[in-house]
């Protein structure tokens, strides 16, 4: 059967726009020598005056501006304050055989990046360009990635704070939003800590995009654990023994802690992993034991609030199960408060930031998959919370 579809050649990727440089000289030699040591590099437009140099000004797309200083009519200084009034980011470099250093300090007062006397090298010139281009290029990379991380900080908020008005309405929303936060705090965490680098920082260095990169990955798969939160309570809700698939313990452990990390080092608090290597994967899915490991780890951290330490730890059993712990050297909990800790809505927190579900939901999550979890506490020396869950080994002993 002769199918109707027709195969598409690939759409060339869009040309990328060189560098555009408006180069302003009343003399026809200087303005043309730089044209010809420039043209292979960058997009040049050139004006014989101050006043048409102003023109092509107002026709915008200008990243870097070669202004001589002295020329009939508009002087270069007067040219630079147009410009500067028609496009303030815009950057200009001064072009002089007679400026003194009176002219230059009150153009540099104006705007103008650098100054640069006649007849100047061309080694020198090139690499000044260079540059100023790449220092700007890097300041609009960084602008764009600062308005989107704005606009995500705002849609983040717009998003709590509709799920806080669900919380008011029915039990089952608290719950949701209970679980829902957990990969948001994390999100709006590695946000802020981008604004607050971006917002400081006026360059964009390699070693600044790589990191913005890894937190930028950490926001997207955590969005994704948004959106597995929402078959992560269909299969809470239904009865029986959910399917148990392995998942790598150590990184699951590690993930985890990543995502902590900013805002335990934010608070003080230190955090120690103690993951046995013969520690092997658990039957239990990644995305359910990491939604277990958080949940804790943020009880921890309320329960220390500033300083303290923050223990994970992992051990193979003989049994064929392996046991991962996470202690903290918080409040603790005094044995009438540990004998309600699995009731449902019950929380030692501010009902603003605690749903009294996390623990219950943990156990719920646990115990589908043929584990246990257990709490030891006391009140002033801490909380020590162990989950017992079987090994990928037990499929195989069985």
């Amino acid at each position: 059967m002769r199918s109707n579809t027709t195969e598409q050649a690939p759409s060339a990727p869009p040309a990328v726009r060189k560098p555009r440089i408006l180069v302003v000289d009343d003399e026809t030699g200087p303005r043309e020598s730089l044209r010809m040591i420039l043209k292979d590099q960058y997009e040049l437009i050139l004006a014989d005056s101050g006043e048409e140099g102003v023109e092509k000004m107002k026709g915008g797309g200008i990243d870097l501006v070669l202004l001589d200083l002295k020329m009939k009519k508009m002087s270069g200084i007067e040219a630079l304050e147009k410009m500067k009034e028609i496009n303030p980011s815009v950057s200009v470099v001064i072009l002089t055989g007679y400026g003194t250093l009176e002219t230059a300090q009150r153009a540099i007062r104006l705007g103008a990046v650098d100054y640069m006397s006649k007849p100047f090298d061309v080694m020198e010139l090139t690499k000044t360009v260079r540059k100023i281009l790449d220092k700007r290029s890097a300041d609009v990379e960084k602008e764009q990635m600062l308005e989107k991380l704005k606009s995500l900080n705002r849609d983040l908020e717009n998003q709590t704070s509709s799920f806080k008005k669900l919380i008011s309405s029915q039990k089952l929303y608290s719950s949701f939003f209970h679980e829902f936060c957990n990969p948001l705090t994390s999100i709006l965490g590695y946000v802020q800590i981008l604004l607050m680098e971006l917002e400081k920082k006026k360059g964009f260095a390699d070693e600044d995009r790589e990191r913005a990169q890894k937190y930028l990955c950490i926001i997207e798969n955590e969005l994704d654990r948004c959106r597995l939160l929402f078959r992560s309570f269909t299969s809470l809700a239904k009865s029986g023994k959910a399917d148990a698939k392995p998942a790598p313990l150590k990184m699951v452990i590690e993930d985890s802690l990543l995502l902590l990390r900013p805002q335990m080092e934010l608070k003080g608090i230190q955090i120690k992993e103690d993951l046995e290597a013969q520690a092997s994967d658990v039957l239990i899915g990644d995305g359910q034991l990491k939604q277990v490991l958080l949940n804790l780890c943020i009880n921890a951290m309320h329960a220390m609030g500033t300083g303290g330490v923050l223990s994970v730890s992992a051990r193979q059993n003989a049994e064929g199960t392996v046991a991962i712990e996470v202690a903290d050297t918080g409040c603790g909990m005094d044995e009438e408060t540990l004998r309600k800790v699995w009731q449902p809505f019950y929380t030692t927190k501010d009902p603003t930031t605690g749903s009294g579900l996390g623990l219950l939901i943990s156990k719920g999550i646990v115990e589908k998959m043929g584990g246990s979890i257990g709490i030891e506490s006391k009140k002033g020396s801490g909380t020590r919370v162990t989950i017992t869950i079987p090994s990928r080994n037990a499929r195989s002993e069985r």
